[in-house]
């Protein structure tokens, strides 16, 4: 399956059968069946990373009080193509449950690219020189 994703990406998934998918002879582990069904209906990934600024605290279930004093957060730091999934769950989720932001100030920072050397040696400088814009 890694190969199949490394080559057309994780819409694989939707475009695939499960037997194109799985190793052979995969079986239910519950029912002993080779006949699997493909769940198409998936919820993202981003959704668990959305809620962490509440449901780490089990919130709504519990800690309402704790909850009223520390959301939204003052501030949030990410790096910038967080921005299309963690930073936008967090404001819709939070929106949706609680009719407020999730979050008041956002930092986000850039990325930092490899540099062409062999090998990290501090001797050598071999470091990225970061430019402040």
């Amino acid at each position: 399956m890694a190969d199949i994703v490394e080559k057309e990406g994780a819409d694989a998934w939707f475009v695939r059968s499960p037997a194109e998918l799985l190793p052979s002879g995969t079986t239910c582990k519950k029912c002993g069946s080779k006949d699997l069904v493909q769940e198409k209906d998936i919820l993202d990934v981003w959704f668990d990373s959305g809620s962490m600024s509440f449901a780490q605290n089990h919130v709504p279930f519990e800690n309402a009080d704790w909850f009223e004093h520390h959301f939204p957060a003052d501030f949030i730091v990410e790096y910038i193509n967080q921005t299309r999934g963690w930073f936008y769950t967090l404001h819709i989720l939070a929106t949706a449950i609680f009719d407020r932001p999730a979050f008041e100030n956002c930092i986000s920072h850039g990325i930092v690219k490899k540099m062409p050397i062999s090998h990290t040696t501090p001797s050598v400088h071999s470091r990225p020189t970061v430019l402040l814009a």
